[in-house]
């Protein structure tokens, strides 16, 4: 048997059932590639590109590093690009909010990895 609803009491069941976002991103999948935001899907094409006209090589989405201090794994980040630029490493991050979880991470990763250039975009 089949349960008729009306139009309003739709709207507020489908109301309850949408995806609450804390930092208001709106996650993108263009030509197949999910990205976590709109800012996110356009800085990857404009390295894209980048690495298409020379300006950097091995573009890579979501390369993870371990955190490991004294032995003891402590964590992992996964910084949305990594690529060489030159002669330097790059990571890359594209942050709207900075929680300050991410922000320990991000200042472990640059002290555990010094040879790494860590950017934020």
């Amino acid at each position: 048997m089949t349960e008729v609803i009306t139009a309003e009491q739709y709207r507020r069941q489908v109301a309850h059932t949408q995806i609450w976002r804390k930092f208001r991103n709106q996650p993108q999948v263009i030509d197949g590639q999910r990205f976590d935001s709109k800012r996110e899907a356009r800085r990857h094409y404009v390295l894209a590109d980048m690495e298409q006209r020379g300006e950097i090589e091995k573009l890579e989405r979501q390369v993870t590093f371990d955190l490991v201090v004294n032995g003891v794994l402590v964590g992992r980040i996964r910084p949305d690009w990594t690529y060489i630029e030159g002669d330097k490493v790059i990571a890359e991050d594209c942050k709207g909010a900075k929680p300050a979880v991410w922000q320990l991470r991000w200042k472990l990763a640059q002290a555990l990895y010094p040879l790494i250039e860590w950017r934020l975009s």
